[in-house]
């Protein structure tokens, strides 16, 4: 049998580290390229239409029940608008899931005065929904 030198070992070894490398490298791009399931990207779905999704947010972010930063309004609207268009779909026209883009428009209807009405059917209804379920719950 012929002898590998030290120097002929080590380039061996590398050669073989460096395939391995390009197949991990090249097995990352194609599953980005399959679309494989990526927990991030992955939206939670809302029964509501926009204006109700955001009514519900904006109400529990109003009224202190759910925040990012106590300290700072602007900001803590700000981050709260950025975390539901990243995390949230609500339901379109159709019935199908819609991305949220954008929902300032929406947060903002439900400072003013002028959608006070349809503030308080949304209310409403989730008074309704949350009433069935004490109804519920003191039934059992």
């Amino acid at each position: 049998m012929k002898k590998i030198l030290n120097t002929d070992r080590l380039l061996f070894f590398e050669l073989k580290l460096e395939r391995l490398e390009n197949f991990i490298f090249q097995q990352k791009d194609e599953n980005k390229a399959a679309g494989s399931v990526n927990v991030n990207s992955e939206k939670c779905k809302s029964a509501l239409n926009k204006f109700e999704t955001a009514s519900l947010f904006y109400t529990l972010m109003d009224e202190g029940l759910l925040y990012f930063d106590r300290t700072d309004k602007r900001k803590n609207r700000s981050v709260f608008q950025n975390f539901i268009c990243t995390h949230f779909t609500y339901a379109g026209d159709e019935g199908c899931q819609v991305r949220i883009t954008t929902i300032n428009k929406q947060f903002s209807e439900c400072i003013g005065f002028t959608y006070r009405e349809k503030q308080l059917r949304f209310l409403e209804r989730l008074i309704l929904i949350l009433s069935e379920r004490k109804n519920r719950l003191e039934g059992w």
